[in-house]
């Protein structure tokens, strides 16, 4: 190191010192930037560089160090802070910083001295000791260095402080200065403030925002940036100004280095220190005020920056209180004057200090005349002694601050006129009394109002006395002389079948007027707007034939009609005289209305007095108004009992709260239509009884109350418990019945399947899934060679008549027949369906096809067998001569004969039990019985008599001839020459029975157990034995019964028990 050592200070310069040559032996120039210390060490050599942290402009200590390191690594670089700061003293040990020294903890000359004596002799350990031969040299240099850089940061110290103090003495001044500046707005006056705390912390934006209900708004801006600028809205959340407002106290960020770690708002706008405050205005929070900037400082925010923002705080709260009461002031007399009352104020002596317009107007008196003169100028002597002896009473008593009184107003026409004084008393800062304020109104149309009003509940009460129209039209008449001073007033009413509006009565000076149509001339119109119209200033009104009338008002009565009242000359209509004609328009529309209501209710009561249903009215307090006999009696309440009741009598309170909801909502809904309820209504006897209600209301724009019909549901209950009871056995015998049961629904002609029952599944293999939605024919396969179609329920068979079928199917097992029997149904007319039963009949055609074979067979061949023997008998006959021989040919012949005619008999016998044969319709019995005795009686001898009841009697069918022929053949053949036959019939509300009673030798015993079934029917011997089985068998397939007795005098009687099919 040369003798004189060459120092670079980068730091704030001193006006006032000469840092460039401290001392004679220390060489020290001065920069204040990072590029003019880079210029420095370009043109000249130093011997170290000595840098403050804090710097005046945006670069900070750290940045010069980065600089200088970039050319050159080994010069020694002391980077300074007033106080420690360890965040510093990292990034420049990152750095290579020669020394980092703090001034209130380390002595700045001596380090710098102590480096460079280590640089001098070539030893970075700044602890090294001088030699003897350099010693006092080295030690006068190196405190004369220390002292030169000691007076280098001192001088910088006192220069910032002083810099500070006046920086902060030109703010005050400006503050000053813009309190007592005029002519500025709100808006400017706040950005000046934010242009001197911008400048005084010595950052670039500045902001006075708007705090509303979570959103924050940029209302005022100093400086410039790309996303603000006044008006600008954002979330309170996303920004800084949250903390302030969530708190209520300062918040500041000197450093925000890392931006992503900030709020949303201050990371898209590189925000990266940040210092607000609450404003508050009258002690409601209006928003924030802070500053920004997007580079961060070097140090935190001092104590005297945030009492100089804690002084613009303060200063814009009182500065936008201010103006809050000076726009409020202002309202305040703009309000005052624009009213129509006189509005004044009194001094402590009752002269007047202030007036406004409406006062000169009322009085007559202009502002200078009335401003300084004494109360009594206005009010007369006693009018003055009442007010002050109220003005004490406010002042020494325990009274109200605020009083109003009526009084009588002295003109300066010399009139008077009614007034209303509403008064308050004044007191000074010094809570003294100061004097009164006071409104005067002027009541003169009020008290003409309530005259008229008063004369109004006196009409009132005639027109709800009034009963009929006419009556109401005639009182409005009468009311708009007495009421409201008009003598022309004609009421016209409106007719609803004619669409007309007809005078029906009017004021003794109205001529006669004509019929309007509805929307004809001004009463229609009025009519027709329902609103009442004004007619001012013209000389003729309705073209009436006498007086001049200047003005005229139609009055709309609802929808009863119109009134019109005219008035004279000199006499126009006022604010009261229409409010009072309206009031009047309104009661007599409601009189109408009334009587309407009346007339209506007299003709609905002799009506529901008369009918036979039960039905009840209940009033808008929800209390029996009307009750029928019929549903009193029901109830077993006398009827004018439940008069005035209320419906708990026979409700329970949760049917009461459902009736009270459901009449709501038809309300809510307009009011028109009716609700049904089923419910339980207990009698006066404690029965409960079913029943359903139908509600609707008595009225659908007003609720007047509801009107009911009461149904008694006793006998539909039953028969939903009995229809449930059929369900169930229905679906009993469904799914228990042995033969397989299908429903069907006819859909685009097609067959589809609804439900199916178990014993289906098991014959066809369909399972309930499978099946139900599937068409039949998917199901159901008829033999390809038959063609057959599936049987299917249409439109031709929806009357119910079931029908049957065979048909033959494949099942599990293989092809099958079946009997198919459908029984057709329709659910609410809208499709067809119907249930089919498929009854397994294989077995049963198999046995038929076997006895139709032997059947065939034995008649052919017994028959054949039969005509052979008989020839062989003839040819035999002829060629014997023997007697004995003859009579046992003759026998055989005989025997041969019988066996041909048996066999004809029981081909007859297999017709017979067939049903088709002979119709399948219950016949008539007395008929049935005339027609077999006369085809008899022409036919045979004997006697047949009979005894039939006059009444047709039904049962059996078309087979029923038949039995009855075989029972009279049978009697008839057998009784002997002369045989004698009687017939009986008898009938019962469920039975016919039928007797056949001969006087023959009866029935051989042994022919009666083959029919009775106690021998097989092989052991019949003749044909009389196969009549009786036939009449057995006919008759059980009747359901009915057969009797065999014999009669008291010999012979045979018959019985057959039949059951009717007529009943």
């Amino acid at each position: 190191m040369s003798d004189t050592p060459h120092l670079l200070y980068v730091g704030p310069a001193d006006d006032d010192t000469d840092t460039a040559t401290p001392a004679a032996s220390v060489s020290v120039t001065t920069v204040t930037t990072a590029t003019g210390a880079l210029s420095e060490l370009a043109d000249h050599t130093y011997d170290a560089v000595i840098c403050e942290q804090h710097l005046p402009g945006a670069e900070t200590g750290l940045d010069v160090l980065a600089a200088i390191r970039e050319q050159d690594e080994a010069l020694p670089v002391v980077l300074s802070t007033a106080e420690p700061d360890g965040a510093v003293a990292a990034r420049a040990t990152q750095l290579a910083v020669t020394e980092y020294v703090p001034r209130s903890d380390v002595d700045l000359g001596a380090r710098v001295s102590d480096i460079l004596a280590g640089a001098d002799t070539g030893d970075g350990d700044s602890q090294s000791q001088p030699t003897a031969e350099s010693g006092d040299s080295t030690t006068s240099v190196s405190r004369t260095l220390a002292d030169s850089v000691d007076a280098i940061a001192g001088s910088t110290a006192d220069s910032q402080e002083r810099k500070r103090e006046l920086q902060t003495n030109n703010a005050l001044r400006e503050l000053t200065q813009l309190a007592t500046e005029e002519g500025l707005t709100e808006t400017e006056t706040i950005e000046r403030v934010l242009e001197i705390g911008c400048q005084w912390l010595g950052v670039s934006l500045g902001f006075l925002n708007r705090i509303t209900d979570g959103t924050h708004e940029i209302a005022v801006m100093a400086g410039e940036h790309s996303l603000f600028e006044p008006g600008t809205t954002t979330p309170i959340e996303d920004t800084y100004c949250n903390r302030v407002i969530e708190t209520g106290d300062m918040y500041d960020v000197p450093d925000a280095t890392d931006v992503e770690s900030g709020p949303t708002l201050a990371q898209e706008a590189g925000v990266s220190c940040y210092i607000g405050s609450e404003i508050s205005v009258n002690g409601t929070t209006y928003g924030t005020l802070c500053f920004a900037d997007s580079d961060p400082r070097s140090e935190p925010f001092s104590d005297s920056e945030r009492a100089f923002l804690e002084l613009l705080v303060e200063w814009v709260n009182r500065e936008l209180e201010r103006r809050r009461r000076e726009d409020e002031l202002e309202r305040y007399e703009n309000i005052i004057e624009a009213v129509d009352d006189g509005v004044y104020a009194l001094d402590s002596e009752g002269h007047f200090e202030f007036v406004n317009q409406a006062m000169t107007d009322l009085t007559g008196y202009s502002e200078a005349e009335l401003l300084g003169s004494y109360t009594s100028f206005i009010k007369n002597d006693a009018v003055v002694e009442r007010a002050e002896s109220i003005v004490q009473e406010m002042i020494f008593e325990d009274r109200d601050d605020e009083e109003s009184f009526e009084l009588k107003i002295q003109q300066a026409s010399g009139n008077s006129f009614p007034a209303q004084d509403h008064m308050t008393l004044l007191y000074d800062d010094d809570e003294r009394f100061a004097g009164t304020a006071g409104v005067i109104r002027d009541i003169t149309e009020q008290k003409r109002r309530d005259e008229a009003l008063s004369g109004l509940l006196d009409t009132t009460r005639s027109l709800m006395q009034a009963q009929t129209p006419q009556e109401v039209a005639e009182t409005v008449i009468e009311a708009t002389e007495s009421d409201l001073g008009f003598d022309h007033s004609l009421v016209r009413l409106y007719d609803e079948e004619t669409d007309t509006l007809r005078p029906a009565a009017a004021s003794d000076k109205v001529p006669e007027r004509p019929v309007y149509d509805a929307d004809e001339g001004f009463p229609g119109d009025a009519f027709q707007r329902d609103d009442p119209l004004v007619v001012d200033e013209f000389e003729r009104v309705d073209n009436y034939d006498s007086d001049v009338l200047m003005a005229a008002m139609y009055l709309p009565m609802g929808g009863h009609g119109v009134v019109s009242i005219g008035a004279p000359q000199g006499h126009e209509f006022t604010d009261s005289d229409v409010s009072v004609g309206e009031i009047l328009a309104s009661n007599a529309a409601a009189a109408f209305d009334r009587v309407e209501r009346e007339r209506s209710l007299l003709r609905y009561e002799s009506v529901v007095e008369n009918v036979r249903d039960m039905m009840y009215v209940l009033d808008d307090e929800g209390r029996f108004q009307l009750v029928t006999e019929p549903l009193a009696e029901w109830l077993g309440y006398e009827q004018e009992s439940l008069l005035g009741q209320h419906p708990r009598i026979v409700l329970d309170q949760d049917a009461i709260d459902e009736f009270a909801c459901r009449i709501g909502d038809l309300c809510r809904q307009g009011g028109t239509g009716a609700v049904q309820l089923e419910t339980t209504l207990e009698t006066a006897a404690g029965e409960q009884r079913p029943a359903e209600i139908e509600v609707s209301l008595l009225d659908a724009d007003q609720f007047r109350g509801t009107v009911g019909v009461v149904r008694d549901l006793t006998d539909l209950k039953q028969a939903r418990a009995e229809l449930e009871d059929e369900r169930d056995r229905f679906s009993y015998l469904f799914n228990t019945l042995p033969d397989a049961v299908i429903e069907t629904e006819t859909v685009a002609d097609e067959s589809v399947v609804r439900s199916v029952n178990p014993a289906f599944s098991d014959v066809f293999g369909y399972g309930q899934d499978t099946a139900v939605d599937s068409q039949l024919s998917d199901l159901l396969r008829p033999p390809d060679t038959t063609h057959d179609e599936l049987p299917r329920f249409d439109d031709k068979r929806t009357n119910g008549d079931p029908f049957q079928t065979e048909l033959r199917l494949m099942t599990e097992t293989g092809f099958r027949d079946f009997l198919f029997r459908g029984v057709p149904y329709s659910r609410d007319g809208d499709s067809v369906r119907g249930f089919g039963i498929y009854t397994d009949i294989t077995d049963q055609r198999e046995r038929e096809r076997r006895l139709k074979l032997l059947n065939r067979v034995l008649r052919h061949n017994l028959r054949n067998d039969l005509t052979v023997v008989l020839g062989m008998a003839d040819a035999l006959e002829e060629r014997i001569d023997d007697e004995d021989r003859r009579s046992i040919l003759q026998r055989l012949q005989r025997k041969a004969e019988e066996m041909a005619s048996l066999s004809e008999r029981a081909r007859d016998m297999e017709r017979s039990v067939r049903r088709d044969q002979y119709g399948t319709d219950p016949v008539d019995v007395h008929t049935a019985v005339s027609d077999i005795v006369s085809s008899y009686r022409d036919g045979y001898a004997g006697q047949i008599e009979t005894d039939l009841p006059d009444a047709s009697v039904r049962a059996g069918d078309g087979r029923l001839h038949r039995i009855l022929g075989e029972l009279l053949e049978n009697s008839l053949e057998h009784a002997g020459d002369d045989p004698s036959v009687r017939i009986d019939v008898q009938a019962d509300p469920r039975t016919v029975s039928i007797t056949v009673a001969d006087d023959g030798p009866g029935i051989p015993q042994h022919e009666l157990d083959v029919v009775t079934g106690d021998e097989p029917i092989t052991q019949l011997h003749h044909g009389t034995g196969l009549g009786l089985w036939l009449v057995v068998w006919v008759t059980e397939t009747y359901g009915g019964t057969v009797d065999f007795a014999s009669g008291r005098d010999g012979g045979t009687v018959v019985t057959l028990e039949l059951p009717r099919m007529d009943t």
